[in-house]
């Protein structure tokens, strides 16, 4: 992204939140299987706008996205999207965390248990 699509989606990002454009809905496109979000209009409170996610572009059906800006539209599902992920990477970080547990209990128990055996088998032997 250049310097000045981050500034033109920052400015979006920022009139988005101030007017509480949000996601309202999403899901996928039948036949492409493209990601949609559903965003509300700012001028029209009966009016909803498409946002589809193509490769890795936001496009949206707003008369300000088809004239080439980025638009609080694209702007509210990119916020959804970048909250998503910084979700779906703490969720990766509790499992790793989880299974690093859990490994480092399997491994204390395998000790444990070798050292019961050894202990078992100088009480069997009666060297203990």
């Amino acid at each position: 992204m250049t310097t000045k699509q981050r500034t033109e989606l920052d400015a979006a990002s920022e009139r988005a939140t101030a007017a509480g454009i949000e996601v309202m809905g999403h899901g996928h496109m039948k036949g492409t299987n493209n990601r949609v979000f559903l965003v509300p209009s700012q001028r029209d409170e009966n009016h909803w706008h498409i946002v589809r996610l193509v490769g890795c572009r936001l496009v949206c059906d707003c008369e300000a996205s088809t004239r080439g800006r980025i638009c609080v539209h694209r702007a509210s599902a990119h916020m959804e999207l970048t909250v998503e992920a910084a979700r779906k990477e703490a969720d990766a970080r509790v499992v790793e965390s989880e299974l690093e547990r859990e490994s480092a209990k399997a491994i204390r128990d395998a000790a444990n248990d070798r050292r019961d055996a050894d202990r078992w088998e100088l009480i069997e032997a009666g060297n203990w």
